[in-house]
């Protein structure tokens, strides 16, 4: 039997034939210095080439000359033939975003919009709010993929001030309705509507504790659609140099908005600088359990914000460090210490602490300080931001349209195969290298055509490929690592199995394994011949594995390797 799910024979020679063909394009053959520009780029020649695309951008039909103005965008974007300027290659790409014909404005303008999004890893600085309009040109073209990036904007405090002026602009009532410090007592007091008119006056006329304790009062007891204006609220004050805003904002912008850690993490740098001992501890966990794959965990950066944390009197950071000096991570491994750590945590409260004593040493602790809660202890002021558990269909609604059926041939034979991909940039996926060996011609499944894809790295030990596609595709941007996965956590799989094209499984975590040093995920979601390459989500849509294979012919025995151990 088999290690891997097997791809399946199928009989799509000719139309992989024509999707690795490129289309005709109206007018191009009567357009010498296009054509010429286009073999200059096919031969390498981008200097010469770029030349080329200049003269067709200067005088041609709308359709070469944006498709000329795209190419100049690449080329100056990755200097390519000509010098690395992000200027000018923004200047080309509103150039294509500008033209009359609809199809190349339509990439354009998203690719705008993404630029100005992302940044693209540091080349650019990140401008969401002038991405909007971009976007919304491009959706209103028919772009699917910009209509979703107009919804993950819509998490950013900056595009909230930018879309909904009016909600943060001063009062016209020059009065208050009541002082700040009634507005704390109708707090206090549970009268949550005169408190919140009362926060929204002070908060509107710039003060920040009021801006402060109105996004704590809608993050807390205000209903879904108030989570927008909330972290408004907390950008403003974070803006504004409040130190416990600057945490909160930064778990936003982690959590919740999916922001590149780097920006959520200096937010929380921010507010640890200034005392905060839970933005400290909160380093301390990120470096430990890093997000979305962003790196490898630091566990002695870990220790070293746990330290800091306990001085400045947090107690949820004793029971990190006791995690850490438990299992020898970033420390020298010590019981001792782990425990006495452990009790400090049980003594102010923390049930978790007591748990851990018992399940870890055996130690039935009765804290010093007094009867310790049935339950840890809640502050209305320290909410904690967390990721929510999305449904079966909010999973396949989210991240269908980024796996995708793979189609290969081999040449000089009949034989063929086929496979899932993932997409985890804008033109590259990731699937098993075992689906595409031996076979000179593959691609994936996209609006009914097969795209060819390209080589780009691999790693055969641990079976995952990647390859660059021509064609645009949406990728993931949630990742999670294997270090914080637990066995019975809910995931979800999407692949082809047996060439039904993105359908979807669910199931749990049975095991985490090591195959040699190979991370690799257990679970119940059921795949079949066909899944290999697919994609492992969590229960909050984030990508954890890709599917590989399975033991026996039925049964619930199935593997993923982790998304850690991609090349």
């Amino acid at each position: 039997m088999s290690k891997y799910v097997r791809p399946q024979p199928i009989a799509l020679i000719s139309a992989l034939m024509l999707g690795l063909a490129q289309p005709a394009q109206a007018g191009f053959l009567n357009n010498s210095a296009y054509l010429s520009a286009n073999k200059a780029d096919e031969s390498g020649d981008y200097a010469k080439a770029a030349k080329l695309y200049m003269k067709v951008v200067e005088g041609s039909s709308p359709e070469l000359a944006a498709s000329a103005a795209y190419k100049l965008y690449k080329y100056y974007l990755n200097g390519m033939g000509t010098p690395k300027n992000i200027d000018a290659a923004l200047h080309y790409l509103a150039i294509a975003a500008d033209s009359a014909d609809p199809t190349w404005a339509k990439i354009a303008n998203w690719q705008m919009g993404y630029q100005l999004m992302t940044g693209f890893e540091g080349t650019q600085v990140v401008k969401r709010t002038e991405a909007v309009p971009f976007f919304i040109k491009a959706r209103d073209l028919g772009d699917q993929g910009s209509a979703a990036a107009l919804e993950v904007l819509q998490l950013f405090p900056e595009v909230i001030l930018a879309s909904r002026t009016v909600l943060f602009s001063p009062p016209k009532e020059q009065i208050a309705p009541s002082s700040l410090a009634t507005a704390f007592q109708f707090l206090n007091s549970g009268d949550l509507g005169k408190a919140r008119t009362a926060l929204n006056w002070h908060a509107r006329r710039g003060n920040e504790q009021a801006q402060l304790e109105l996004a704590l009062l809608l993050l807390t007891k205000g209903k879904p659609d108030d989570l927008q204006e909330a972290g408004g609220w907390f950008f403003l004050a974070a803006r504004s140099g409040n130190a416990n805003a600057q945490r909160f904002y930064g778990l936003l912008l982690m959590e919740i908005a999916k922001a590149p850690p780097t920006e959520a993490l200096e937010w929380l740098q921010r507010s640890a600088d200034q005392g905060d001992p839970d933005a400290e501890n909160s380093l301390g966990q990120y470096a430990a359990f890093p997000p979305r794959n962003s790196s490898r965990p630091d566990y002695a950066a870990a220790a070293d914000h746990f330290q800091k944390a306990i001085s400045l009197g947090s107690t949820k950071a004793a029971l990190n460090l006791g995690n850490l000096f438990a299992e020898g991570l970033g420390v020298q491994q010590s019981t001792s210490t782990a425990i006495e750590l452990y009790k400090t945590a049980a003594d102010a409260g923390l049930v978790e602490a007591r748990n851990l004593l018992f399940s870890k040493f055996d130690i039935v602790y009765n804290p010093t300080s007094g009867a310790a809660p049935t339950t840890a202890p809640r502050s209305p002021s320290r909410p904690i931001i967390a990721m929510r558990e999305l449904s079966p269909v909010e999973i396949y609604q989210r991240h269908s349209q980024s796996v995708f059926k793979i189609a290969a041939i081999k040449e000089e034979s009949d034989d063929s195969s086929q496979g899932s991909a993932v997409a985890i940039d804008s033109n590259m996926v990731i699937t098993n290298c075992h689906v595409t060996d031996g076979m000179q011609y593959y691609g994936i499944v996209k609006d009914n055509k097969i795209n060819n894809m390209t080589d780009f790295k691999s790693k055969k030990e641990a079976d995952l490929c990647i390859y660059k596609t021509k064609e645009r595709v949406n990728p993931i941007a949630e990742f999670r690592s294997y270090e914080t996965l637990k066995v019975g956590e809910k995931v979800y799989a999407i692949g082809s199995p047996n060439g039904l094209e993105n359908t979807l499984s669910e199931g749990i975590v049975s095991a985490l394994r090591l195959d040699g040093r190979v991370r690799s995920i257990q679970v119940t979601a059921p795949i079949a011949p066909g899944s290999s390459g697919g994609a492992l989500f969590d229960a909050q849509g984030r990508l954890i594995g890709i599917t590989t294979w399975r033991a026996g012919e039925t049964g619930n025995l199935n593997f993923a390797v982790s998304i850690d151990e991609a090349p």
